[in-house]
């Protein structure tokens, strides 16, 4: 699975680009590794406002049914 996230660190607003729409889970950690977000798109193109979210570094992984990958970045 091919993903971007941008911008990298956030500005308040996350965006998560596929390389094709697809059904995918989308679920955010923060660095102590608890869930803070969590949610299913059938999507090419997501949007995650992170307004109200701590300052720090999180974990996103993008789930689909082949598989996960999980990337780092900073709010």
């Amino acid at each position: 699975m091919d993903i971007t996230l941008y911008p990298n660190p956030v500005n308040e607003v996350l965006n998560i680009t596929l390389s094709k729409k697809e059904k995918v889970t989308v679920i955010i950690h923060d660095i102590t590794g608890k869930e803070i977000y969590g949610s299913d798109y059938n999507s090419q193109h997501i949007s995650i406002n992170f307004k109200g979210y701590a300052k720090g570094v999180y974990l996103v992984t993008v789930k689909n049914k082949n598989g996960a990958v999980t990337k780092k970045i900073v709010y």
